[in-house]
Order: C-alpha cells, then structure tokens, then sequence
C-alpha cells in the first residue's frame, strides 16, 4: 500500500513538472533586418527578459552594414500573445540627452516582425511616428 501510494505521488510530481509553458516569447527572439519603414533603423535585435517580456534594440548600421550600434533600447515590450506586444516605456537615443516616451505595438507573423509607435521627446513635447518592417 506505501508502494502504490509513494509512485502515485511520484507520477503525480513528475506530470505536474512537465506542464506546458506559458513562454510567449520564444518565436520573437532574434534579429530582423528591415525591408521597409523609417530606414533610420537598421535592425531589430530581440531578447528574452521573462515570459511575457521581451527587450528590442533598434540598431543602425555603419561601415556598409559591417557594424551595429544600439540607437535605442526597449526594454519591456509587454507580449499579450506570441504575436502581439505593446510598447509603453521611458528612453533615451544614441546622441541625444532627452528622454522620450514610447508608445506603440509590436506584431509577429512568422519570421516578420512590425513595431509601430509614436516618440514624444519629454522635455520639448514634440512627437514623432516611427515605423519598422523587418524579417529574421
């Protein structure tokens, strides 16, 4: 009876440890080079941060493409689905002392990936559009 009762609880440990993940960001990690949009942007590099959270550099490229640096950093696009993210942060850009506000969305289909979002400059309240076409 101990036997029966002590594999039981085992089962039980070993069913509940392989229950499905709710990471939504596996198929966004990656970078993705642009194909059209605002060309100031030359590249998208995107990291995990959790499961619902990844970070997008927005890089430009120098030396005919040889070489990337960050222009800025998005640090919490919040994922609602493994297609869909929203961006809503505070940033700095590459050059400039301001801080902008960040504001927009994210989309993943298949290895395409969309971020479309409006940059408010915090302290002249100037606002600009900024759109982004890129695929993995």
């Amino acid at each position: 009876m101990k036997k029966t009762v002590f594999l039981a609880i085992v089962i039980s440990l070993v069913i509940a440890s392989c229950s499905k993940s709710n990471d939504l960001t596996v198929n966004w990690i990656g970078s993705y080079s642009y194909t059209g949009g605002v060309d100031t942007i030359n590249r998208i590099s995107v990291s995990r941060v959790n499961d619902n959270t990844v970070q997008m550099q927005l890089q430009v490229s120098y030396n005919n493409g040889s070489t990337f640096n960050t222009y800025t950093t998005l640090s919490k696009v919040a994922l609602s689905s493994t297609t869909a993210g929203a961006i809503n942060e505070y940033g700095t850009i590459l050059g400039w002392p301001d801080t902008y506000h960040y504001v927009g969305n994210a989309a993943l289909s298949g290895n395409t990936l969309t971020v479309s979002a409006t940059y408010t400059d915090t302290t002249t309240l100037v606002v600009k559009n900024y759109y982004f076409l890129g695929n993995k």
